[in-house]
């Protein structure tokens, strides 16, 4: 809609016309950009806890040069900026081949046999790509825009960067992905109910079968079976524009181009991208206190009454990392490596238990009216995690 001459709208759209600072970049390789988008997904699932039919939320994560689907994410509600963080992890890992998968759906890419990566890996590896990412193009919510994704990308040693306002062609082929996803999977399946009105079904509360776990299953499998062979048409590459080509074709031939770096992340990479919170001490009894919540653990127990002995910018205080996903426990940084974590996960949601939501209830109002607890013997709340 127009205003006028001096509308609104207009200066808009002059600015959004203007050049560019940086100019136009060419991608040529794998993981040079990824780009994350987040969509409600028009099916309705059923949640795991009480089978009540709702809504989740699609996050994608895609390779720009090659178009493949390198990780994904389900969620609930909107997707927070752990699961972005997990989601780059994803992209990271290679991904575990599920139990009713043939052998067709394996590593399929020539240079690097399957039984080298499944070696490394400690698994047999799905035919889809995994890489360290270098650019992260991403929108302007405030999932992004955090000092905790600061954190992720410094970790990761990638860069996050907003799309240009105005600017949709700058997420164009992530677009089209869910575009993809919607015409050729997700309206074949019960519960569909399209994108308006006139594509919703009499009763698509009632129609939905599928579970969260199983609703990303059937995504996955799709992704590794269908998408990543599946012909690209106009977004086949400048040096063959008429040959037929697919994400998995093109990642292929980025091995005969550049090579392939297969770098698989240590164990301790998914509690580095885990939100940091700095504690002055640890309570002699009650151990440390987190949004509301008290955390106490035996491993805890040489550490209590002591101030640390970190320094910088947080002097003396406790580096202690916690899931905003699950609020039963927290994890202490430690000089001792991990060996161990979850790895990339087959289903990216865990029900919430009784503990889970009795912890979320509690931490609400004293988050907003903060009490202390009338005794140090009888804390308020009190959680017990495993570290």
């Amino acid at each position: 809609m127009t205003v006028g001459p001096g509308g609104s709208r207009q200066r808009y759209a002059r600015s959004a016309e203007l050049p560019s600072k940086n100019g136009h970049v060419l991608i040529h390789r794998p993981g040079q950009v990824v780009a994350l988008d987040t969509t409600v997904l028009p099916v309705m699932v059923r949640e795991s806890v009480f089978g009540d039919p709702v809504k989740c939320h699609l996050t994608l994560a895609m390779d720009v040069h090659t178009h493949s689907l390198c990780a994904f994410r389900l969620t609930l509600v909107s997707d927070q900026s752990v699961d972005v963080a997990m989601l780059l992890r994803d992209v990271m890992l290679p991904l575990p081949m599920r139990a009713d998968w043939g052998e067709e759906l394996e590593w399929p890419y020539p240079g690097l046999p399957a039984a080298v990566v499944a070696e490394f890996a400690g698994h047999k590896v799905a035919g889809l790509p995994f890489f360290a990412p270098e650019t992260v193009t991403t929108d302007h919510r405030s999932v992004y825009r955090n000092h905790h994704l600061v954190d992720v990308q410094r970790v990761l040693g990638c860069n996050i960067l907003p799309s240009r306002v105005l600017r949709p062609t700058d997420k164009s082929a992530c677009e089209r992905a869910f575009g993809a996803i919607r015409s050729l999977l997700l309206e074949q399946l019960p519960g569909y109910t399209g994108i308006d009105p006139a594509d919703r079904g009499a009763d698509p509360e009632g129609d939905a079968v599928l579970t969260i776990d199983e609703m990303e299953h059937v995504i996955a499998t799709w992704i590794v079976a269908v998408w990543q062979r599946r012909r690209l048409g106009q977004y086949a590459p400048s040096w063959d524009p008429g040959g037929d080509h697919s994400p998995n074709s093109l990642f292929a031939a980025s091995f005969a181009q550049a090579g392939f770096a297969m770098e698989i992340p240590s164990a301790e990479l998914f509690y580095e991208l885990l939100p940091v919170h700095h504690v002055r001490k640890i309570d002699a009894r009650l151990g440390v206190k987190i949004r509301g919540l008290w955390y106490g653990a035996p491993v805890l127990g040489p550490y209590r009454g002591r101030r640390s002995t970190r320094g910088g910018q947080h002097k003396g205080q406790w580096v202690i990392r916690r899931d905003p996903r699950d609020r039963r426990a927290g994890k202490r940084r430690s000089p001792t490596p991990r060996t161990s974590c979850p790895e990339r996960q087959q289903s990216p949601f865990t029900p919430p238990s009784a503990e889970h939501r009795q912890a979320t209830a509690t931490a609400r109002p004293r988050t907003r009216h903060p009490v202390k607890p009338t005794s140090p013997s009888r804390p308020a709340t009190k959680s017990t995690p495993t570290l």
